[in-house]
């Protein structure tokens, strides 16, 4: 969708495709979201996961705070060890953005 805002979590270092990123927010909301587990690239040995944010969830976000935090987890190895990086977002009201 066109109105969709497209948050990223970069994973390096890796030796093949995770799959089951999972994306949390620290907002009071539902958490729920589709985030896509993304390509692997075996030249850089990265993954990008991408989530995508709809209007409504952003409003949904907004109506709870204007910072909101988002944590992509990965579990790896053998010893199922979690590995998680943090994006904030600021929200905004476009219309009532002083000019």
């Amino acid at each position: 969708m066109d109105d969709d805002h497209v948050i990223t979590c970069a994973i390096a270092h890796i030796r093949e495709k995770i799959v089951g990123v999972s994306w949390t927010t620290d907002s009071k909301t539902d958490n729920i979201y589709s985030p896509e587990d993304g390509t692997f690239s075996e030249s850089a040995f990265t993954q990008n996961s991408e989530m995508a944010l709809s209007s409504t969830q952003l409003t949904a976000l907004k109506d709870v705070a204007d910072t909101v935090t988002f944590t992509c987890t990965i579990i790896v190895g053998d010893n199922k060890k979690k590995v998680s990086a943090t994006q904030t977002i600021n929200l905004f009201t476009p219309s009532k953005i002083p000019l």
